[in-house]
């Protein structure tokens, strides 16, 4: 099985094309998906996907580690992931500093979830302290 994670408005023949749910992330409300489901609690057998795309989903998890961790759980062994994330300096991001890992490991070691808003609110203000 080949899953394609975060497809908004890409949908590729052969894979189980995935998006966020609603009540995860609302862009994109009218992706072209098989499926709707929180990618941080993917079910499926430990090795039992042949291949993961995600294009700039990495990017937007509130808990990249926990993404990361169950994604080499279910990708078999032999298996392939892609992860195609942009670099900051080349988006809107770029008047930020970069996540440090200490924050990243917070988020995991909390168990952070869609429910946490505090990456929106820094988003919000970084955005608001930079344009003004």
């Amino acid at each position: 099985m080949k899953l394609h994670l975060g497809c908004g408005q890409r949908y590729f023949e052969g894979y189980l094309n995935i998006y966020f749910p609603s009540s995860c992330y609302t862009m994109h409300d009218k992706s072209f998906t098989d499926q709707r489901v929180d990618i941080l609690a993917l079910r499926y057998p430990l090795g039992s996907i042949d291949e993961v795309r995600l294009h700039h989903v990495f990017e937007h998890s509130p808990n990249p580690i926990l993404l990361l961790l169950n994604l080499y759980l279910i990708t078999r062994k032999g298996g392939y992931q892609f992860h195609a994330i942009p670099h900051y300096k080349y988006t809107y991001d770029s008047h930020r500093n970069p996540t440090d890992i200490e924050h990243l490991v917070s988020d995991f070691e909390n168990k952070t979830d869609w429910k946490d808003i505090s990456h929106n609110d820094d988003y919000i203000i970084s955005a608001i302290e930079k344009i003004g």
